[in-house]
């Protein structure tokens, strides 16, 4: 009894699958280009099985499920055949990566960074707080003068200087203490001299700078000049 050993035929692939079909509709892939949106480059590609030369696979089974519908396929059998020759899946790539250990030292650095940021922002703030505290101590206290105005003319050798000051500061007029009022209102008699005289009204607390306004006053009778003119 003899026996006769027939070589078994190969099942066609995929891509082989998609070139039958499209051959027996007579389409060529320049009009499969036209009708899918889809390069004939990358058809040919994946009628030859040539998926090196074709997108990532997320693409290509939006392609190949659009390729198919054009043919009249199944996509579904055509993408799980297309999962079996790939042996690839996208959603799944990056679970196949290997887990990499979180080093302490990363928790380390953020923890130091945000220290130092808080550290930071603190001595920021107490060094403003600070400013405005100095600030606030050198700072010249306000000072109005009421009376006399700048410039005043007077006949009188005594003139009352008036004001007020802000807070609890010392007031001085001509370099003379003057005791200001619990509402830091001020009033002193200074003497004139004749002709000009520069009036210094300051104040100023314990370690400020001082405020200093001066007044200007004439003292004395205004010369008459008479002009006698040639006849």
């Amino acid at each position: 009894m003899s026996f006769v050993v027939r070589p078994l035929e190969r099942e066609q692939g995929l891509g082989e699958k998609l070139h039958a079909m499209r051959s027996r509709l007579a389409i060529s892939l320049e009009m499969a280009e036209a009708a899918t949106k889809i390069r004939a480059s990358y058809l040919r590609a994946i009628e030859e099985g040539a998926w090196h030369k074709l997108p990532p696979s997320v693409y290509v089974r939006n392609y190949l499920k659009k390729y198919v519908q054009y043919l009249g396929g199944d996509p579904v059998y055509f993408l799980s055949r297309f999962e079996s020759e790939c042996r690839s899946c996208d959603f799944l790539a990056h679970a196949r990566l290997p887990r990499q250990k979180v080093r302490r030292g990363r928790f380390l650095v953020s923890s130091r960074v945000l220290a130092t940021a808080g550290l930071c922002l603190l001595f920021l703030s107490l060094m403003g707080y600070l400013g405005w505290q100095i600030y606030g101590i050198v700072e010249p206290p306000a000072l109005t003068v009421f009376t006399p105005a700048d410039g005043t003319s007077t006949t009188e050798p005594k003139l009352d200087v008036s004001g007020v000051v802000d807070g609890e500061a010392s007031v001085f007029v001509n370099g003379s203490s003057v005791l200001p009022t619990p509402n830091g209102s001020f009033s002193t008699t200074v003497t004139l001299e004749r002709g000009y005289n520069l009036i210094t009204i300051e104040s100023k607390r314990r370690h400020s700078r001082p405020f200093v306004i001066h007044r200007r006053v004439l003292f004395g009778r205004p010369q008459t000049w008479y002009t006698v003119g040639a006849r």
